[in-house]
């Protein structure tokens, strides 16, 4: 169960290494970030890293942990891709993002920091790129969602990478799910949740272990 993953996190011992990559992401692309759009590690209004981030950081490090071949929606900063190669540094990671402002640069500091980690960056809209890897049979165990955080579209999303899992049960994590709760009725009446887990914290996420009823 994610929930003993996270009693037992070694994140805080990571968590010094994270931050020097995070302020080196923000040099790489002349001190600049989306005023008001926040990450995993800053609440986007000042770019320094934020304590109360730190569950949900917790919560996507360690459904990380385990995985090998990740689907990631929304890439912005490189944050999340960050928290989750420190947990698993020999990740495979595609990520799609529709705006390439400041995920390029994100993305080469990470691949000088984990040589080991395979990240193909995408910038495309996310339903083109999931038909893409549907049509070419491509196969993930675990997905983080972070792109447009409108219920529809996120629902829609949903549905279109459950065909993407690897495994019997699609694992994934929503971020900013305190905007997008209306998924939740998609998830009741369609999936049955192996296992769950939503920390209490600002701008809080979501972990699913979904099978299709």
């Amino acid at each position: 169960m994610i929930s003993e993953q996270i009693k037992n996190t070694n994140y805080d011992t990571k968590l010094p290494f994270i931050i020097d990559i995070f302020n080196e992401i923000y040099n790489s692309n002349g001190n600049n970030f989306m005023r008001g759009c926040g990450s995993y590690l800053f609440n986007g209004q000042n770019y320094v890293y934020d304590e109360t981030m730190k569950d949900k950081a917790v919560l996507l490090y360690e459904a990380a942990k385990n995985a090998t071949n990740v689907f990631e929606i929304g890439v912005y900063m490189g944050h999340s891709l960050l928290v989750m190669l420190a947990a698993n540094s020999k990740l495979n990671v595609t990520c799609v993002d529709i705006d390439n402002t400041y995920s390029p640069f994100a993305i080469d500091i990470l691949k000088t920091h984990f040589p080991e980690a395979n990240i193909n960056f995408i910038n495309d809209n996310s339903f083109s790129v999931i038909e893409k890897l549907t049509n070419d049979n491509i196969k993930f165990d675990f997905f983080h969602i972070d792109g447009d955080h409108s219920s529809d579209v996120v629902k829609d999303e949903l549905l279109k990478i459950i065909p993407l899992s690897s495994e019997q049960s699609t694992k994934i994590v929503f971020d900013d799910w305190e905007v997008m709760s209306p998924v939740s009725s998609l998830i009741e009446d369609q999936f049955n949740v192996i296992d769950m887990h939503v920390p209490q914290c600002f701008c809080y996420n979501s972990y699913y272990e979904l099978q299709p009823k």
